[in-house]
């Protein structure tokens, strides 16, 4: 697969990156695994994503839509979240946020 800026892709979500955005892998032409990152996604999200920045190693997307939320997907207790931008993580359980934190 050959990737351009623009380019819709389907990723399914495996881990959060430091800061919180969520680590999917597209297979390249190679066969080789490709990151790709996207803000606002819980691991175990199937998304699609847009690409806008494709460096050597790695790609940024921007969510599109999710397609299967996962099982670990919550509705977020603060009316605020997505726009103070205080709260990354609470799309998921509390027992989850702690979980990722403490792996940051």
């Amino acid at each position: 697969m050959q990737l351009k800026k623009g380019q819709i892709i389907e990723l399914t979500i495996s881990d959060l990156a430091f800061g919180g955005a969520g680590i999917g892998k597209i297979k390249l032409e190679g066969g080789e695994n490709f990151v790709v990152f996207v803000e606002g996604v819980a691991p175990g999200d199937k998304v699609e994503a847009e690409l806008f920045k494709i460096k050597r190693n790695y790609a940024e997307a921007k969510l599109i839509k999710i397609i299967t939320p996962s099982n670990k997907r919550t509705t977020p207790r603060c009316k605020h979240f997505g726009v103070c931008g205080g709260c990354s993580l609470q799309f998921l359980p509390y027992e989850e946020q702690i979980k990722w934190k403490e792996k940051m």
